[in-house]
């Protein structure tokens, strides 16, 4: 295992009892609903769904609710993995989890090529800090996604953050500090914390648009495309009535959605 494996390893078992947290941050919530609009436009029913960097299983869960029948998550944390089994355990769907590093083959898992309809993924392509490390991300995608078949995953926006006001401290319960020009390759390597009790934070690689984009056309994928939530959503979340509050989130979105289609 490199040392950026075992680095992601440590720090995301460390935190797997206090993730959770997150999802319950203005900044992460939003998100959600977002993700199932544009995975409920591509009629999973009866669908395969394979989720890198799965976590405590929080997007196959969204899936399953709009009828996938296979479900698979791999996360490179064994703790993030033990509370997906657990948390997912009785649940109506069968869930499978294992523990991989999603920048490298995934052969040993069992999991054969081009059986997959959707491949999801939350902030995986900030969990590697060289081209080298995301080319591997973007390859075992290409690799597992039937011809046709779609990536959705969440991603930081191209705007960094730090750059825009509303989002510089925790009113939307996240910020961004301690940001490092990346040498080798063009971007950012930053930590984001979040307001949780306990704290919650880990550090991200931010490439450029043109390097993500890059390296998804050398895997093989095309049509790639970015979406941000809008005030719709908040009908589908039950906040209306707090528009004001969220506007701001929504007139400068620290996240966003990246799609791609396997050719």
């Amino acid at each position: 295992m490199n040392h950026s494996a075992v680095y992601q390893t440590q720090v995301y078992d460390s935190l797997a009892d206090d993730y959770g947290a997150v999802w319950q941050t203005p900044c992460a919530r939003i998100l959600l609903p977002h993700f199932r609009s544009t995975i409920r436009a591509l009629n999973l029913s009866g669908k395969s769904v394979l989720d890198l960097a799965c976590g405590t299983g929080v997007l196959l869960a969204e899936a399953a609710s709009l009828g996938a029948s296979r479900l698979v998550g791999v996360d490179i944390s064994a703790g993030m993995i033990a509370i997906a089994v657990h948390q997912h355990s009785h649940a109506a769907h069968d869930f499978e989890f294992h523990v991989s590093d999603a920048s490298l083959p995934l052969d040993q898992l069992g999991l054969a090529p081009g059986t997959f309809d959707l491949i999801s993924a939350g902030w995986l392509l900030h969990y590697t800090k060289t081209r080298d490390e995301m080319a591997g991300m973007w390859a075992n995608v290409a690799r597992h996604l039937k011809p046709g078949g779609t990536f959705v995953g969440l991603m930081h926006t191209y705007a960094l953050p730090p750059q825009q006001p509303a989002v510089a401290g925790f009113t939307f319960g996240c910020r961004w500090k301690d940001i490092s020009p990346i040498a080798e390759v063009d971007g950012v390597k930053m930590t984001v914390e979040f307001d949780t009790h306990p704290r919650v934070e880990f550090d991200n690689w931010h490439f450029e648009r043109h390097v993500v984009e890059e390296l998804a056309a050398e895997a093989g994928l095309i049509d790639v495309e970015y979406s941000v939530p809008d005030i719709g959503i908040l009908r589908e979340m039950g906040e209306e009535a707090e528009a004001g509050f969220w506007q701001e989130l929504l007139s400068h979105p620290p996240n966003q959605i990246i799609c791609a289609a396997k050719s």
